[in-house]
């Protein structure tokens, strides 16, 4: 009984000494990165086009810990951050390059760059970069479509070309089919933007040789500035004939790989006269074994049918349907199908 006692006594007057002994051990050092820029942002001020620019923005890692930089997001193709390595010491400094491309931009530009890294307090923080860019040659519009024109119908549309500098000039205008032309009709000086340009009006014309459907071309030029001497512009003209195409570009939906699957479109007359479908057939197909078949549902319209199965090694499905007709103008009619494969 004394040396049970005796023994209580003695770890009761150990149990503080414990207690003191845990409150002593040194805790764990928590050691953090912090990532400081003195700039987060920069301006190019006022630039052309056809000047590309860069500016690098300097970074310490101010804390005591390692910095990692996980990703460098630009906000688009016309930036990059380059990087040069992705863990920094303490006290350790670099740079992320960030270029700036102003190719077909116009007007104020402001784009971004986003870091990411391990600083608890900022863990994304955005460099940001931003210009006032001005085009050395304006083309308007950029883009010449004719919209749509009945078979036999000639169109003539406008396009204008300015550049900088009294003696600025086009020449040699060539278009890449010949069914589209093109010639100066007149100049003028003009301001844009505080400057002064010297425009060209250019006349675009579709002849009435072009045949039904969707035919694309490109008008080609010359200019007098050497920094950019050659201009190009992509031209597009509809023809719908009297043959009307539903649904004229076909989607193929829900396509599983081993399993059949069919699609029909229907070729009408649009003055509901009779004509003829002497053939029908499938061109450029890739993606599965495919069938196509005509059927008329009466005199002035026809039911075209495509089955197939898709293959398990390919991706998609895709080609056209020629189809052969008695209308003049229009005796090959040809309807695109594409789909995406889904796999099992």
């Amino acid at each position: 009984m004394i040396s049970r006692l005796l023994l209580a006594v003695v770890l009761g007057a150990l149990a503080p000494v414990r207690a003191l002994a845990q409150e002593d051990q040194p805790k764990p050092i928590v050691r953090t990165a912090r990532i400081v820029f003195p700039e987060t942002s920069f301006d190019f001020g006022t630039i052309f086009d056809d000047e590309p620019q860069s500016h690098s923005f300097t970074f310490t890692n101010e804390g005591d810990g390692v910095l990692i930089i996980r990703d460098v997001h630009p906000s688009c193709k016309c930036t990059v951050g380059e990087l040069k390595k992705r863990s920094y010491s303490p006290g350790e400094s670099s740079t992320i390059d960030v270029g700036f491309n102003p190719a077909s931009k116009s007007g104020p530009q402001r784009q971004t760059v986003k870091i990411s890294s391990n600083d608890p307090e900022k863990p994304t923080l955005e460099l940001v970069i931003t210009a006032v860019v001005k085009p050395r040659i304006i083309v308007t519009p950029k883009y010449l479509d004719f919209g749509k024109l009945e078979r036999g119908e000639s169109k003539s549309v406008s396009l204008k070309i300015a550049g900088r500098g009294d003696d600025f000039t086009i020449s040699n205008l060539l278009t890449t089919r010949e069914t589209f032309s093109a010639e100066v009709v007149g100049d003028e000086f003009v301001d844009y933007n505080g400057d002064k340009l010297r425009e060209y009006e250019v006349k675009v014309t579709v002849s009435d040789k072009l045949p039904v459907g969707t035919s694309q071309a490109r008008l080609d030029l010359e200019t007098s500035d050497p920094r950019r001497p050659d201009v190009s512009v992509n031209l597009v003209a509809r023809v719908s004939g009297v043959l009307s195409i539903s649904p004229q570009r076909v989607l193929l939906r829900n396509l599983q790989a081993g399993q059949a699957f069919s699609t029909q479109v229907s070729v009408t007359h649009k003055e509901h006269k009779p004509f003829a479908v002497s053939n029908v057939e499938l061109d450029g197909v890739s993606g599965g074994e495919l069938k196509v078949g005509v059927t008329p549902t009466d005199d002035s319209t026809y039911r075209v049918t495509v089955a197939g199965v898709p293959d398990e090694d390919e991706r998609f499905v895709r080609g056209e349907i020629v189809v052969h007709t008695d209308v003049p103008g229009e005796e090959e009619v040809r309807i695109r199908f594409y789909g995406t494969i889904r796999r099992k």
